[in-house]
């Protein structure tokens, strides 16, 4: 009579069975088939996600009811199906994953998102899958015979469960040990999912940012004295012969959206080319791979935390005002007006929280002024339909300089303008605003100029036939941009002050969306686009600064433009601005240097791929490639260059770790 009792309360252990092995079986299969989709190939290291998948198999087979197993198991299966299709159509768009982080773009990612990023083979499997799991959860323990058991037999299963599981961590810990840095840190982030998988990866991304990434973490006095240590060597910079010579000079900081050197050419976009190409001191081999956050991070600071918004962290803000360009160029003339401006939404990457505390006296959005600009637009004739947040026309640029033109370029005294643009980011869909560039760029009267514009960039290398459509939305977008330079030119010669200003226009990244960057050079397959392409990074810079390239050129008098050759980044721009303008800045704190400096740069991408390169060999994984053949490959001199900037950049996690030390270390170093 009383094994009977006993048995009635595990009646239903059948179904507790079904829907723990069900999660068990589709959480591996969903594990392995997102790795061979994003991947080619399984997670390298999947024990700990295993591991994982075990104990939540444990926890589902234990819960109390039916309905809470369900829930639990519908829940879990339904998430990771969803990060898997996530991070199959952001993996196949830029190679990233996604991580806890970007929950604060996620209004950029569905205002870009578009049906061609989805690839619906891999969409069908994930959601076969999930549904043939579902199944199996709700409508498989119909069919199966009810197994009634004992209390003893109950504690068997457990017994069994927690036995593997205890095995399987014993058999991770060489895993844990040998891998332990990527698994705590989680960068390169897509090569962290790689290794360890959908549960591995997101455990250790749930933990960074929850846990020490938030935190202000205390750091020891011997680590203290061994980090200011390392700063205060690179508090002194070497001064070079161009040290100063732009000193006192007004500073236009242009973060080109999006930009790739392949869209300008003389006949539709007459401004830039002449800016870049006979007027200004081209640096054509300039290369970026960041998000555009990171990129105007680091020409802000000089350096930049991995996977924030600039910055969310605003403990971490507030350590940044010190060492930040405007506020460096107030402590050298108090009297500089200084302006961010940006023609899009305030709220992107939080910059509404944190540019106005890192120096900047005004900080301006589209969004701010959107009522004020299409009343400005009504009255000036211009009819296209724009709103400050949406992803699918933004304003031009052009007709946002129009009206903010007194606060890019003030009328009177010295300025420091921080200006990023919107206008040519992805994805390349048509646009009202830019629809006359569009018609004129496809018209019967252009169609002469058009050829001709091929014919060049083929000159180059440059085949825009790989992606026409998608090259003339983007070019109309240019298009705009090249009228906003020109009427930025135009108004420092007005006010005389063209010989006194420095612009400095750096593109954040290529155009990745639709992979523009890659087709136009001839890079149109998904394995080689992931590996690290130097040539579709290289998309091209401009410095304008008669004092600068008159010195460059060793002429008395400025007589137009100059190429610099030299690899450089978007790593290179605050420290050789610092050069230029005579600011006090520290070497160990920046990825890059100043373009003048006798030595080559180095380029950090702060990306999940997370790679360094120069022109010749990239670091990926712990291991040097060729840049050319993609083969395993040494080189003396990189090898040096790149132990030199690992150390700045393991410094600086650190620092941003700290900002309680890092504040006080650079009160200590004098900003």
């Amino acid at each position: 009579m009383e094994e009977n009792v006993e048995k009635t309360k595990y009646k239903n252990l059948s179904d507790n069975l079904c829907q723990a092995l069900s999660f068990y079986v589709f959480a591996i299969i969903l594990e392995l088939t997102t790795s061979l989709c994003l991947f080619g190939h399984i997670p390298s290291y999947m024990y700990i996600s295993l591991i994982l998948i075990h104990l939540l198999t444990i926890v589902i087979f234990v819960l109390p009811t039916k309905t809470c197993r369900r829930i639990v198991t519908s829940v879990l299966l339904i998430l990771q199906t969803t990060v898997s299709i996530t991070n199959d159509v952001l993996h196949n768009i830029t190679g990233e994953v996604f991580t806890l982080d970007k929950l604060s773009l996620a209004g950029e990612a569905a205002g870009s998102f578009s049906i061609s990023m989805v690839n619906f083979f891999h969409l069908f499997i994930y959601l076969a899958i999930l549904a043939l799991a579902l199944f199996c959860v709700f409508g498989l323990p119909k069919f199966l015979k009810k197994f009634e058991a004992s209390k003893k037999q109950f504690v068997s299963i457990l017994a069994c469960f927690l036995f593997t599981f205890f095995a399987m961590f014993g058999a991770a810990s060489p895993t844990y040990m040998t891998k332990n840095n990527l698994l705590l840190t989680g960068f390169p982030t897509t090569l962290a999912y790689s290794n360890f998988g959908y549960y591995g990866f997101y455990l250790s991304n749930l933990c960074l940012s929850f846990g020490s990434l938030n935190k202000d973490v205390k750091m020891s006095k011997e680590s203290y004295e061994e980090i200011f240590s390392y700063l205060e060597s690179g508090n002194s910079v070497s001064a070079n012969e161009y040290t100063g010579v732009s000193e006192g000079n007004n500073v236009i900081l242009i973060l080109a959206e999006s930009f790739d050197i392949a869209a300008i050419d003389p006949y539709f976009t007459p401004n830039l080319y002449k800016m870049w190409f006979e007027d200004g001191m081209l640096l054509k081999n300039y290369h970026a791979e960041n998000k555009t956050n990171m990129s105007e991070g680091m020409t802000l600071f000089g350096t930049y935390g991995r996977a924030r918004p600039l910055m969310s962290n605003v403990k971490l803000v507030d350590v940044f005002e010190p060492i930040s360009l405007p506020t460096l160029l107030k402590s050298e003339d108090e009297n500089i007006k200084t302006t961010y401006i940006h023609s899009f939404n305030y709220s992107t990457y939080n910059r509404d929280i944190t540019h106005p505390k890192i120096g900047f006296d005004e900080v301006i959005f589209a969004s701010d002024q959107e009522k004020e600009i299409k009343e400005y637009n009504k009255d000036n004739g211009i009819s296209y339909n724009w709103t400050a947040q949406n992803w699918n026309n933004y304003i031009k640029d052009s007709n946002f300089f129009d009206f903010n033109e007194e606060k890019i370029i003030p009328s009177s005294g010295r300025f420091f303008t921080s200006y990023s643009t919107m206008v040519t980011h992805g994805t390349y869909i048509k646009r009202g605003s830019n629809q006359d560039n569009y018609n004129k760029l496809v018209s019967d009267e252009e169609s002469v100029h058009l050829e001709e514009m091929k014919q060049n960039m083929a000159a180059f290398g440059y085949n825009i036939n790989n992606a026409l459509e998608t090259f003339l939305i983007y070019k109309a977008a240019v298009m705009d941009f090249d009228e906003m330079i020109g009427k930025m030119m135009a108004r420092l010669s007005e006010l005389n002050i063209l010989d006194k200003t420095t612009i400095y226009m750096y593109p954040d990244h290529n155009a990745y969306y639709d992979d523009l960057s890659y087709k136009i050079r001839g890079i149109t397959d998904k394995d080689e686009i992931r590996a690290c392409q130097v040539s579709a990074y290289n998309i091209g810079a401009c410095i304008y600064d008669q004092k600068l390239i008159k010195k460059y050129k060793n002429e008395s008098e400025y007589s137009g433009g100059v190429v610099v050759d030299k690899f450089t980044s978007v790593n290179d721009v605050y420290p050789t601005l610092c050069n230029i303008l005579n600011l006090k800045y520290n070497y160990n704190l920046c990825y890059g240097q100043s373009i003048f400096d006798s030595g080559e740069s180095i380029f950090v991408s702060l990306k999940d791929d997370g790679y360094i390169f120069d022109d010749n060999f990239y670091y990926y994984n712990d291991q040097i490639y060729d840049a050319e053949t993609k083969e395993v490959a040494t080189s003396e001199d990189f090898s040096n260059r790149l132990n030199l900037l690992l150390k700045k950049f393991e410094t600086h996690e650190k620092l941003y770790k700290s900002p309680t030390s890092f504040k006080k270390m650079l009160e200590e170093l004098g900003y």
